[in-house]
């Protein structure tokens, strides 16, 4: 599935990260269990390819609301949580 490149929920929680914002809005349930979303958060914000990163605690706090709000949204539980997103996050800090 492609990235949801354009999905106007996922490009403000990206911008709002790439912006440092202190209480960035999450994406509604729906779209964060969405791997194509996940993919474009990802990418977008946590990516080795972006450039000017958020400073590294900011970065884990966000991940870690994030991917608490993702297994809260996923109904079906083959889908999962998207592997590059819990590879951000420190080990001993997710149970990914």
């Amino acid at each position: 599935m492609p990235p949801r490149w354009n999905d106007p929920q996922v490009a403000r929680f990206c911008w709002q990260n790439l912006q440092v914002d202190p209480a960035p809005v999450f994406p509604d349930p729906e779209v964060l269990c969405d791997e194509g979303a996940q993919e474009a958060i990802y990418e977008r914000v946590f990516s080795d390819a972006v450039s000017l990163r958020p400073p590294r605690r900011y970065q884990v706090r966000i991940l870690k609301e994030l991917i608490s709000r993702i297994e809260s949204a996923i109904q079906d539980w083959d889908k999962h949580v998207s592997g590059e997103l819990c590879a951000q996050v420190p080990s001993g800090i997710s149970h990914c």
